[in-house]
């Protein structure tokens, strides 16, 4: 089974120590578990004032290592000049997503600012990428005081840009949300990354594949701030067919990145 990776970092960690945060490091632990691509953003982006410059430190991190490693990247819509600074990120450093921080960076998913650079990054034919949250909020350091975005947000961006592409990270809740409930959202063009979901217990990923079907779940492992372990084995003891596991394990991350 392939393994493509919608959910890894580099970069520093401020809230506590990460291995293997490091290029190498990240690669090593990809080999160790039969990871053969990865999308990456840069961490520092989230606590950088100006999260451009995290995107330099990417593009020269990975120069050599495009054939594992894709890059994404984070942009402040709130900041001047993040227009030029996507254009960077797309014609000098082929990136080819965008990640949001809007908890981290202060500004409403939902807002005119958000919409705008959306729109702009949609047609450039790049999904955007929008983490839930980067750990578990009870064993979060007193001094992060992010919220978790909520997926009533999410709904409302796909409202808003019907025709973006989204792929919300540490998803959570969504066989309860509005993606399920709201017929209005059927068709919508968002998809899940399910390293937080459960396959055996509350059989949460085997009910999405019944109620969304199976193009908008994919893999991914949150490396380094997570161990790739439980989602690999999440995927293995799924009861699907090998095509379907194919789609979430790589087919739906290649579709969206356009590869």
């Amino acid at each position: 089974m392939t393994l493509w990776d919608a959910n890894t970092w580099l970069g520093h960690y401020p809230f506590r120590a990460t291995p293997d945060e490091t290029v190498d490091g990240l690669l090593r632990r990809m080999d160790r578990h039969g990871i053969e691509r990865a999308g990456v953003a840069n961490l520092n982006a989230a606590f950088y004032r100006d999260a451009h410059s995290a995107n330099r430190e990417l593009a020269h991190w990975i120069a050599p290592h495009r054939d594992r490693l894709i890059p994404a990247a984070v942009l402040n819509p709130c900041f001047p000049g993040w227009e030029q600074d996507l254009r960077e990120c797309a014609e000098a450093w082929g990136m080819c997503a965008l990640r949001l921080f809007p908890e981290f960076h202060r500004y409403a998913l939902d807002g005119a600012e958000c919409r705008g650079i959306v729109e702009t990054t949609s047609a450039l034919g790049w999904p955007v990428v929008i983490p839930i949250q980067l750990e578990d909020r009870r064993q979060h350091h007193w001094m992060d005081t992010t919220s978790a975005v909520s997926l009533t947000q999410i709904a409302a961006l796909a409202r808003e840009c019907p025709a973006a592409e989204l792929l919300v990270l540490e998803a959570l809740g969504v066989e309860n949300s509005l993606f399920v409930r709201d017929p209005d959202l059927a068709e919508a063009r968002v998809s899940f990354e399910f390293s937080r979901m459960a396959t055996v217990l509350q059989a949460t990923i085997p009910r999405l594949l019944t109620a969304l079907g199976p193009a908008r779940l994919l893999f991914g492992t949150g490396l380094p701030l997570k161990t790739p372990g439980p989602a690999i084995l999440k995927l293995e003891l799924l009861e699907a067919s090998e095509t379907v596991k194919e789609m979430l394990g790589a087919g739906n991350l290649r579709r969206l990145l356009r590869m």
